[in-house]
């Protein structure tokens, strides 16, 4: 289960649509830090 704290940032990050390359970035990004 998403804490809330997260699922609220993706939320926000979703809501902000950057474009699908910077979005694709920023999901290795956050994905390479775990």
């Amino acid at each position: 289960m998403v804490p809330r704290a997260e699922a609220s940032v993706w939320g926000v990050l979703w809501r902000l649509r950057p474009s699908d390359e910077e979005r694709l970035d920023l999901f290795e990004g956050v994905a390479g830090g775990f």
